[in-house]
C-alpha cells in the first residue's frame, strides 16, 4: 500500500506518520489477518529523492506477521530512489522468506 490513505483506511495503521517502526508492525498484522495467510509482510520507507516525513531518506521499516507476533526491521539504504525501491523490495522479501523458515541468502552484487 503505497497510498497514505490505504494504509489507514484499508489497513488500520494509526493516523500520523507512516514511515515507523508501529505503522510496519500494523500493516503486516492487517495483512496477514485480512488475508486469511500464515504470514503477513508490509514494508514503508522513504525512498527519495526528497524526504516527505522527518526521516531520512533511505529509510525502510520491514514488517513481517505470523499468527503470533510481529517482527519489524529497521533498514537504512543508499542510492536513487529506483535503487532503493528494489532494494527494499528484495529485502523484505528475503525477511519473509526466513520467518517462514526457508533457507535463504543474500545475492552477491
Amino acid at each position: 500500500a503505497y497510498d497514505r490513505e490505504v494504509k489507514s483506511d484499508l489497513l488500520g495503521i494509526t493516523p500520523g506518520p507512516v514511515v515507523t517502526s508501529a505503522a510496519a508492525q500494523q500493516m503486516a498484522r492487517s495483512v496477514r489477518e485480512l488475508l486469511g495467510a500464515d504470514l503477513g509482510i508490509a514494508t514503508t520507507g522513504e525512498a527519495g529523492p526528497e524526504p516527505e516525513e522527518d526521516v531520512p531518506v533511505g529509510t525502510l521499516f520491514v514488517g513481517v506477521a505470523d499468527r503470533n507476533s510481529v517482527r519489524v526491521h529497521h533498514i537504512v539504504l543508499s542510492g536513487e530512489p529506483d535503487e532503493i525501491r528494489a532494494s527494499a523490495a528484495e529485502l523484505a522479501l528475503l525477511h519473509l522468506r526466513r520467518r517462514a523458515g526457508l533457507d535463504v541468502r543474500l545475492r552477491a552484487g
